[in-house]
């Protein structure tokens, strides 16, 4: 088909990053173990449909490598990831991520002659995001988005008691300071892909809707 025909000519030249939150929020919220699997399906999958190069990273306070772009995903690549991750860091530092990872993408990219177009998700709570404000995120973001990186943010969500769809934030007047009003978290999401993840065996489908976004978006190039 013609979306299988321009998969097969873009995919080999293309990078696609994997970033999974290390921080302590992931354990409080329960999403340690289902994190986990995502991370598993998400790299098992993009193995076998052969996207050039394939690299995974940890976030909390500050972003670090585990399988780097210049390695071939291996089934020892796969324990390195169990064995890395902890879940104990003290922040979730999502704008230093984005922007470490805009660097290596652009890196890799440097002699792509499509761009920079690549695929980015990241698997997360989703809590706890803006230690370094609202706005140094939102810019974060538009940053990456406009460097040709398309970010999925897979927000774990496998606590009925605690879901981060019913969790609410108060909004204040920059200026006064007086409250304004209560409104949900998710209204003002900084990411505008993201998926709320629920059960594993939604991924499939995930990253089929993911990956078409993203063919699309290099053939509109």
């Amino acid at each position: 088909s013609g979306i299988n025909a321009e998969y097969e000519a873009v995919v080999s030249t293309q990078s696609t990053g994997v970033a999974l939150d290390d921080s302590k929020s992931m354990d409080t919220a329960q999403c340690t173990q289902m994190s986990l699997e995502a991370v598993a399906v998400l790299c098992g999958a993009l193995s076998k449909l052969e996207i050039g190069r394939l690299a995974v990273c940890g976030f909390g306070h500050q972003p670090s490598l585990v399988v780097p772009f210049t390695e071939p995903f291996t089934a020892a690549s796969g324990s390195r990831i169990l064995q890395h991750f902890s879940f104990n860091d003290e922040a979730t530092d999502v704008v230093s991520l984005l922007n470490v990872s805009r660097s290596h993408f652009l890196e890799t990219a440097g002699s792509n002659p499509r761009g920079a177009s690549q695929l980015m998700f990241i698997v997360s709570d989703g809590r706890g995001l803006f230690v370094r404000g609202v706005e140094a995120v939102k810019k974060a973001v538009k940053e990456i988005w406009d460097a040709g990186i398309l970010v999925v943010f897979l927000i774990i969500d496998n606590n009925p008691k605690d879901s981060i769809l019913d969790v609410r934030t108060p909004v204040f007047d920059p200026a006064t300071g007086k409250l304004l009003r209560i409104e949900s978290y998710m209204e003002t999401f900084p990411f505008p892909y993201y998926v709320v993840l629920r059960d594993p065996t939604e991924l499939p489908t995930t990253l089929a809707d993911a990956l078409r976004q993203w063919i699309e978006m290099i053939a509109s190039q």
